[in-house]
C-alpha cells in the first residue's frame, strides 16, 4: 500500500471529522475514489475509467484507494471505454491485479 498523506480541506466540518476519525484510528482518504459505482440485483462494480493505455497510470491516492477497497473485498476495476487503443478492455486495479 502506498505512503498515507493526511487530506487536506478548508471546510471545519469536514477537518473535524477527520480529525476525531484520526484520533479513532482510522485513516482517512478524499481523494482517488473510482470515477463509476455501478449496482444491480445485489452486484457492485466500482469503476476507475482511464480512457487510453498511455493514460493508464493510476495516481497514488487512486492506487492507495483500490488497494483498501480490495482489501475490504470490494473488486475495483479499470475500463478504457470506447478509446479505439483500449478498445473497451477492462483490468483490475487492486493488490493482487
Amino acid at each position: 500500500m502506498r505512503a498515507y498523506r493526511e487530506p487536506r480541506t478548508s471546510n471545519v466540518y469536514e477537518r473535524e471529522v477527520i480529525d476525531r476519525l484520526r484520533d479513532e484510528g482510522f485513516r482517512v482518504q478524499k481523494r482517488g475514489w473510482p470515477d463509476l459505482i455501478a449496482w444491480r440485483d445485489g452486484e457492485i462494480r466500482l469503476v476507475e475509467v482511464k480512457p487510453c493505455r498511455r493514460c493508464r497510470k493510476l495516481t497514488p491516492a487512486q492506487q492507495t484507494v483500490a488497494d483498501v477497497l480490495e482489501t475490504a473485498g470490494l473488486h475495483v476495476e479499470l475500463d478504457g471505454g470506447l478509446c479505439d487503443w483500449c478498445s473497451g478492455e477492462v483490468q483490475s486495479v487492486g493488490e493482487g491485479g
